[in-house]
């Protein structure tokens, strides 16, 4: 089985174990998104997206964290309109990260430039074929995570898979009290600042945040990772954290704040070892810490 599609029957496999063993760490990538950067050029490339995504590749093997997550838009090429580009962005996505020290789970969730605005049929397998489930969860070291195809919850059409989702996430996380922590992965965050914000781009539709939140919130969840949003976010409701990473790539300048939670907000993008980064989640006993650093100013050890 490749190391691309290893979520398969809505499970991780994991070869850590599912007991609590001590301290860990993991890498949360957001948004490699290959092609955004010049998508309005007339020559559409993805030089700097690939050399963001090395310096990644080259302090992940550094750290050997537990996992690597990466939480969708791993290329920006519609799969239906633009099928040779998605091609060619996969596989150049796929040869750099192929560069990851195999001994390193890559775990792949599914974002909106990854299966659709619109989710298709076609959008969908594609996706799978190339990354393995769109929905799935693991334990590991004594953490349940479930991972989630936020896009299902914006497209009104995708009723049934985001119903799916709603019973999955309930029954997988009420099922495993004995864990340590309980956390949950996604492209769109539920909420970037506040739980009653109003819903755009960059965030979940009210009805469904609810529904996510408190089931969530009811299971102990303690923190809710995403991206999406090419900027860092963090907030909380009650004892739930929103905790929303930046991308390994091209990052979003914000201009008109009161617009901020969609494409309006945006003023220009950028990229560069200086703005562009990782998240690195570090795990206890009795605490999650996270920190995002940008690719010149990863540190070479993690320290607990």
């Amino acid at each position: 089985m490749s190391r691309f599609t290893q979520a398969k029957d809505r499970k991780f496999p994991f070869q850590e174990g599912e007991a609590w063993v001590d301290d860990f760490f993991f890498v949360c990538v957001a948004d490699p998104q290959l092609g955004l950067f010049h998508n309005r050029d007339d020559s559409i490339t993805w030089v700097e997206e690939l050399e963001c995504l090395a310096k990644t590749v080259e302090h992940i093997n550094r750290l050997k964290p537990t996992f690597a997550i990466f939480l969708g838009d791993l290329t920006h090429a519609d799969v239906d309109k633009d099928p040779e580009l998605q091609v060619n962005q996969v596989k150049d996505l796929k040869d750099a990260l192929s560069e990851i020290d195999e001994e390193i789970p890559l775990v792949f969730l599914s974002g909106n430039h990854d299966i659709g605005e619109v989710i298709t049929e076609n959008g969908l397998k594609v996706y799978k074929n190339n990354f393995g489930d769109d929905y799935f969860t693991f334990k590991v070291r004594g953490v349940r995570c479930v991972v989630l195809n936020t896009q299902a919850f914006v497209d009104d059409a995708t009723k049934e898979l985001a119903d799916d989702q709603f019973k999955f996430l309930e029954e997988t996380l009420s099922d495993d009290d004995s864990v340590v922590h309980k956390l949950v992965f996604g492209h769109i965050p539920p909420f970037l600042f506040d739980k009653a914000e109003k819903h755009d781009l960059f965030n979940l539709p009210q009805e469904p945040r609810n529904k996510l939140v408190s089931i969530a919130q009811s299971a102990g969840v303690t923190h809710w990772f995403s991206g999406h949003f090419h900027r860092n976010a963090v907030s909380a409701d009650g004892t739930l954290a929103s905790v929303t990473s930046s991308s390994c790539g091209a990052q979003a300048v914000t201009g008109d704040e009161s617009e901020i939670l969609g494409l309006k907000g945006i003023a220009k993008l950028d990229i560069g070892m200086d703005k562009s980064g990782i998240r690195i989640v570090k795990v206890t006993k009795d605490a999650i810490e996270h920190e995002y650093f940008t690719l010149d100013s990863v540190p070479d050890t993690i320290t607990f």
